[in-house]
């Protein structure tokens, strides 16, 4: 298969790459600097001629702030990125591609609200919703919901989170979803817990 997985610079984005690669698909991880996901020029530009069998949406920002103390532009930058940078490169795919096998990213923080991540929660809950809505369309689109992850994205937050996943655990149902083409499925899950529900 041809893949492609957005955030290329990530360390969940990395080792899923890696993997697929191994299992002897083609894969484009484009980092941040080669694909800015929210900008409509360069996501249009990028797709230029390229054709996936499937797209892992998982560039994404976290910022950690309560809102009467938050930056505007950070976050707005957290819809752009997680939320906006996944319609905007699942609209290019599927136009290239109406089987694509869309994979989007959301996060077990879609169904929760915490005061100092706003941001972060709306848009990943917006990522679902987006899911859901591309499913009624009749796309072929799996959402992961995955819990935390011991990535560079936690650094400086401000939650204590004692049920953290390696980097290994995190990448394991993405890739089984990609392998297998579970499609228009929602998959939740953090250490020790794991459901998969019909979009």
């Amino acid at each position: 298969m041809n893949i492609l997985i957005t955030g290329g610079g990530g360390d969940l984005a990395k080792y899923v790459a890696v993997k697929l690669r191994e299992l002897g698909h083609l894969v484009d991880a484009p980092t941040r600097q080669e694909l800015d996901v929210a900008s409509i020029q360069q996501v249009n530009t990028f797709f230029t001629g390229k054709r996936y069998d499937a797209v892992i949406n998982n560039a994404g920002t976290l910022y950690s702030s309560v809102v009467a103390e938050s930056d505007p532009i950070l976050w707005i930058r957290d819809i752009e990125a997680n939320l906006i940078g996944t319609y905007l490169v699942s609209r290019e795919a599927v136009r290239a591609n109406k089987d694509v096998h869309l994979v989007n990213v959301a996060s077990t923080a879609a169904f929760n609200s915490y005061k100092d991540w706003t941001s972060y929660c709306a848009a990943k809950a917006g990522v679902v919703t987006l899911s859901r809505g591309m499913h009624k369309d009749g796309y072929s689109v799996t959402v992961m919901c995955p819990g935390a992850i011991e990535t560079k994205i936690r650094n400086g937050l401000l939650i204590q989170n004692p049920n953290i996943m390696s980097v290994e655990e995190g990448a394991v149902p993405i890739l089984k979803a990609v392998q297998e083409k579970q499609v228009d499925t929602l998959v939740f899950y953090r250490k020790n817990e794991h459901r998969i529900e019909a979009l």
